[in-house]
């Protein structure tokens, strides 16, 4: 059925001819059930039925060099490709089924290498490894074996991989895809579960044949349990971005060290094109380090941190090891008269500044050097706030005597001292990245790293920082951390009188102070650029800059008191990375402005309107992702629930995308928190979507809108997915 289906003499690409393409590919899927049913239970019988069977379907397969021609249109090609597969899962799902390594090498080039039929490499290699995670876990291995071979693969074989196998990169979630989806026309036939580990060591296939861990570039955290954007409250000092900072350290005659995209680096792929022969040694010591140096980097992506002191020991002398053969090569270099290739200089440069490290204990001493600069970065917040207290009391008196106001020289002099405390802590926080890019991993868990971020903003410049900011776990370690550490501010000029000062409550349990109501009687002086956005049910959205940082601000009439009191609570008790951040709340003019985070990305209703191919799979790649930002809206909507809150009007205008397409919750006004909290009556709930309105919260209630409940979030978000 297959071989008919893809012969070249069944005519032109037409409505009869996908027809024909369809029903064939249904009727091999079926015949292979039949056959695969039929097969005994034993592991003999399914070794040897899969043998014959891969063999045989194998011989379906259009050659490489054969005719140019496609056969089909695309939709006829997909249909192909996804019986083909379904056909070959029956027999591979056996027990005991094992594959060739010529069957394998003929699969991996037809479906990976050189995609048949000229269709995309994305959309047939997740036709290939739904092929392996549906197998039996010998057949699996054998067909992952490709991969794991060679780890430089294309980014969209990675994609492919990831979107089926899902791994610890996209959280402890099930696999993203539905059984239905793995077998669109056997609904009985009983599908095996694998599940797959949070952690494996690397690239490389684990001792129970799990699959591994995605490489490094392709990891992405969901969320971040911090808010780095969040703006200082002295002026524009802890805003400046990384031209300002530049521009400043420039100023002040005191350069910036390197960012980490300039550290010397380990490229293991470019070192073995230049190796000589004689180097298998020095390869395979370069290897090893590779392998220390990406599990160090693992348990820093699965903790937020790294405490295992024996893989450090290891990476230590592993790194000796290097840099002695790798100065061999130098000597054998100069004697035979010809210059070290650059990608094996660029390695020298790295383990020789590692080893200096190592050396002299940098990975203390960074933690030092951090602490020292965040201390005295504190100690001049703290001494720019008097002055500033100073200088408007002696300002007020004078008026009131009529005097000319005194010269704030204390303020510019705090200022200034502010300015160069800002400047060594970027330049802290820079050499911090510097080293765990060249291998000392371990320092950007250290404590104090998380609240330097917070203190300079954007103004660092480098890229590993701007990475760490959106990594969740490590956000989440540093806050344990920083739960229990006292205001360094507080006390004096030195480190000890600030060690002293009363421990600061977590910000995860309260709202910032500076949250509450005032009155702002300028108006909405200091925000510029604003736009009107649109009428979002009772409150109008406004786009603004404050201080350079884009903001929304959303805006309530003053017969809307009781649903903007409502949102303002929600917001202040719901603060986490499922809900829009609340960075400010103000009266002025007779209405109420609640400032909340930029979310670059817009709503999710008109990123599915950008995207009409997600529906039916025909764009792959936006399927995938809507996967990844839908399963993200069910954590961001259980986190709700587990604080004993109701959103109340979840819908695609109301979840809302990051820059990096993170989702999170916005406009609740509807929402009910726990009983306990005074905001759980009836009073002042606006009336929901009512398209997303779940059945029994339609029923009329004496002309009351209904109580929000948690299962009508469940059906909302099911209607809006």
């Amino acid at each position: 059925a297959l071989g008919l289906a893809a012969a070249p003499s069944i005519g032109s690409p037409t409505h009869g001819v996908g027809r024909c393409v369809r029903s064939l590919g249904v009727l091999a899927v079926d015949a292979a059930c039949a056959g695969a049913a039929a097969a005994g239970r034993g592991q003999d019988a399914g070794a040897r039925l899969s043998v014959a069977a891969t063999a045989r379907l194998c011989s379906a397969l259009p050659p490489i060099n054969g005719p140019s021609d496609t056969p089909f249109g695309p939709s006829e090609a997909q249909a192909w490709v996804g019986a083909f597969i379904d056909a070959l899962t029956c027999y591979l799902r056996l027990p005991g089924a094992q594959v060739s390594t010529t069957h394998i090498g003929i699969l991996w080039s037809r479906f990976v290498v050189r995609p048949l039929y000229g269709l995309s490499i994305t959309a047939v290699a997740m036709q290939y490894f739904k092929l392996a995670f549906l197998s039996a876990p010998s057949a699996t291995q054998l067909l992952l074996s490709p991969l794991h071979a060679s780890p430089n693969q294309l980014p969209e074989v990675r994609l492919a991989h990831a979107s089926i196998f899902c791994p610890a990169s996209f959280e402890d979630d099930p696999p993203p895809l539905p059984m239905t989806f793995f077998f669109p026309e056997v609904h009985a036939a009983p599908v095996r579960q694998v599940e797959v580990p949070v952690a494996a060591a690397d690239m490389s296939m684990g001792d129970d044949g799990s699959p591994p861990r995605l490489p490094q570039p392709l990891r992405r955290s969901i969320s971040s349990g911090m808010d780095f954007d969040s703006p200082s409250i002295l002026c524009d000092v802890g805003e400046a971005d990384e031209a300002a900072v530049a521009a400043a350290a420039a100023a002040a005659g005191a350069p910036l060290p390197d960012t980490s995209a300039m550290a010397p680096r380990l490229r293991l792929d470019r070192v073995q094109a230049v190796m000589y022969e004689e180097s298998a040694a020095l390869f395979g010591e370069l290897t090893v380090y590779d392998a220390i140096e990406r599990r160090l980097w693992d348990e820093f992506d699965e903790r937020g941190r790294v405490d295992d002191a024996d893989a450090l020991r290891h990476r230590d002398a592993a790194a000796q090891r290097c840099l002695a053969a790798l100065d061999r090569e130098v000597d054998g270099a100069g004697y035979a008269g010809r210059e070290l290739p650059s990608p094996l200089t660029e390695a020298r440069a790295k383990f020789s500044a590692l080893c200096e490290l190592v050396g002299c204990g940098a990975a203390e001493l960074t933690g030092r050097e951090l602490q020292e600069a965040e201390v005295a970065y504190a100690v001049a917040e703290e001494e720019l706030l008097a002055a500033s207290a100073t200088q408007r009391r002696a300002v007020v008196r004078a008026r009131r005597r009529g005097e000319f106001p005194p010269q704030p020289e204390e303020v510019t002099t705090a200022r200034a001292g502010l300015s160069r405390a800002l400047l060594a802590l970027v330049a802290a926080l820079r050499r911090v990245a510097v080293r765990a890019q060249l291998g000392l991993v371990e320092v950007i868990g250290a404590e104090g790293v998380g609240r330097a971020l917070r203190a300079v903003g954007k103004g660092h410049g480098d890229p590993l920082l701007d990475h760490l900011q959106r990594h969740g776990r490590w956000a989440s370690a540093q806050a344990a951390c920083d739960a229990g550490v006292p205001d360094l501010g507080v006390g004096g000029a030195t480190a000890s009188t600030a060690a002293a000062a009363p421990v600061a409550a977590s910000a995860a349990s309260a709202p910032p102070d500076d949250l509450h109501l005032y009155a702002r009687p300028d108006g909405l002086g200091g925000y510029t650029e604003l736009t009107e956005l649109r009428e979002h049910g009772r409150g109008r959205i406004l786009a603004a800059r404050r201080y350079g940082v884009r903001v929304a601000l959303k805006v309530y009439a003053e017969d809307d008191e009781a649903a903007c009191q409502r949102e303002l609570s929600a917001l202040r008790a719901l603060r986490s990375p499922a809900v829009v951040a609340l960075q400010g709340a103000f009266h002025s003019g007779g209405s109420t402005y609640l400032e909340l985070a930029w979310c670059a990305g817009g709503p999710l209703s008109a990123w599915c309107e950008q995207h009409p191919g997600i529906v039916g799979t025909d764009d792959v790649e936006a399927f995938v992702k809507g996967l990844g930002i839908f399963r993200q809206v069910w954590q961001a909507l259980a986190r709700v629930h587990s604080s004993r809150a109701v959103h109340g009007d979840v819908s695609l205008g109301n979840i809302l995308l990051t820059a990096d397409h993170r989702p999170v919750l916005a406009d609740l006004k509807r929402c009910m928190l726990r009983p306990d909290s005074g905001t759980g009556d009836r009073r002042g709930v606006p009336a929901a979507t009512v398209d997303y309105l779940a059945p029994e919260l339609e029923e009329d209630q004496g002309g009351e809108s209904p109580l929000p409940t948690q299962a009508g979030d469940v059906y909302a978000a099911g209607v809006a997915m």
